[in-house]
C-alpha cells in the first residue's frame, strides 16, 4: 500500500492557475515525457467533459486560482436552471 505525505507538496495560493489552453509560466517550456502524458490524459478528460456537457471553457492566461471566486469550465442546464460546476469547490 502506498501513502503519500501531502504536505510535502503545498505550494502557495498565489502560485497556482487556472487552466488556460496557453501555458502560463514565464520560463521556456521544457521537453518532458511525463508532462507530455499528464498534457495527454488532460485532453482526454476535457474531452469527457465536452461530450458530456457540451462545451469546455478554458481560463484566460494566467488566471490565478481563487478559494473565493472559482473559475466555472462547463454550466449545466437543466430546463430553466443553470448550475455552475466548481470543480475547485
Amino acid at each position: 500500500m502506498f501513502f503519500f505525505v501531502l504536505y510535502r507538496a503545498w505550494i502557495s495560493l498565489n502560485n497556482c492557475y487556472v487552466l488556460s489552453k496557453e501555458y502560463p509560466g514565464t520560463e521556456k517550456k521544457k521537453s518532458n515525457i511525463n508532462f507530455e502524458k499528464s498534457l495527454s490524459e488532460l485532453q482526454i478528460h476535457i474531452d469527457q467533459l465536452k461530450k458530456l456537457y457540451g462545451h469546455f471553457t478554458y481560463a484566460p492566461l494566467q488566471t490565478l486560482l481563487s478559494k473565493t471566486k472559482p473559475f466555472k469550465f462547463v454550466s449545466i442546464i437543466d430546463g430553466m436552471k443553470i448550475y455552475q460546476t466548481n470543480f475547485f469547490s
